[in-house]
């Protein structure tokens, strides 16, 4: 990559933007830092290091070997995040990996909630840590989708949540062939707008979407992908656009394509190393319907990178596997995208998606 100084130090001053405005290092915090090897891993995690040092921060960086989605985590990571440090990042090439009592005991969170990783309790079940994460970030991704208008963003993200929170129903369409419709009774909104200022919060960094887990056993129609798809640990731009049949809140059949073959052989190893763990529902859960998300970040491009895709403004993206209300758990989460999609929430067009 033959990263210069003068890279070096821009990626000083926007790690110090993101610990300033995104976390809010405060003097003397700890900051943990789990990245891999690789370059770009290697690189921004130790802008993130020398940045919390001169905001007076106490960082700390844990490398392991590069894990996929179904990998462990090193037994020195979940050690790290044991100690519940103020701040976490998760600088990896592709995955922090997989937390094995997590999986086949659980962990308990002061909500009384039950999670499948540390990370999950000491955020969401403890609210002891707050937390940014970026699985497979790419540096051309953190020098251009990193430094942006934080309040802007928080502000746009506000105002969508809003118009979807307390709905019923949301119906997505494209020009490409997608009518989804899923249901929202009873489901959160979630916002990934960059504030991680207080204990519990954790997001994407880059930030901007909104997303939610459709109402279980609702979503119905068809979805056609023509931006980014997921296929196993690859996220590419298809040739040509793939198309799914929903039923009941999961995949009942991918319709013939260039990358059809793939991404269904993608979904059957979840099924099967789900089975060969003993977790049949974690088996017909990768074919369920997982996540909505809605992008915001108009800094975002379409590029073979599904943190960055994702938050595209003005796309919308589905995700195959688990959900994020916990009552849909897989072992993979796949993200596939759309553009220009005409969206609805209980008849009414929704600002900013209107094809």
């Amino acid at each position: 990559m033959g990263v210069n100084v003068a890279d070096t130090n821009e990626l000083r001053r926007i790690a110090r933007v993101v610990l300033e405005q995104s976390l809010g290092l405060r003097p003397r915090e700890r900051v943990l830092i789990v990245g891999n090897p690789e370059e770009a891993s290697r690189l921004i995690c130790d802008a993130y290091f020398e940045a919390a040092v001169e905001l007076a921060g106490k960082p700390i960086v844990v490398r392991q070997t590069t894990r996929s989605i179904t990998d462990l985590s090193d037994p020195a990571v979940l050690a790290a995040i044991a100690t519940e440090p103020e701040i976490i990042f998760s600088i990896s090439t592709d995955k922090i990996g997989k937390d094995p009592y997590g999986l086949h005991i659980g962990y308990v969170g002061r909500n009384g909630l039950k999670y499948t990783h540390l990370f999950d309790r000491v955020t969401d079940g403890d609210r002891r840590c707050r937390a940014g994460t970026s699985p497979g970030i790419k540096m051309e991704t953190f020098l251009r989708a990193m430094d942006v208008d934080y309040p802007a963003i928080r502000a746009r993200a506000t105002a969508l949540r809003d118009a979807v929170q307390g709905t019923s129903e949301i119906r997505i369409e494209t020009a490409a062939g997608t009518d989804l419709t899923v249901g929202l009774r009873g489901r959160q909104i979630f916002v990934d707008d960059g504030d991680l200022r207080q204990p519990g919060t954790h997001g994407n960094l880059p930030c901007g979407e909104i997303f939610f887990s459709p109402e279980l056993g609702t979503a119905r129609g068809r979805i056609v992908f023509d931006g980014l798809i997921a296929v196993g640990a690859e996220c590419l731009l298809p040739t040509e656009p793939l198309a799914m049949e929903v039923e009941n809140g999961y995949v009942a059949r991918t319709l013939p394509s260039a990358h059809s073959e793939a991404v269904e052989a993608s979904l059957k190893q979840s099924e099967a190393q789900a089975i060969a763990m003993g977790k049949d529902d974690y088996a017909r859960n990768a074919w369920g319907v997982g996540e909505v998300g809605l992008g915001l970040n108009h800094a975002a491009q379409m590029i073979p990178d599904m943190l960055e895709a994702e938050k595209v403004a003005g796309t919308c993206h589905v995700a195959i596997g688990s959900n994020y209300d916990r009552d849909l758990l897989a072992l993979t989460h796949y993200d596939m995208l759309m553009t220009h999609p005409r969206i609805t929430v209980d008849g009414k067009p929704l600002p900013g998606y209107e094809g």
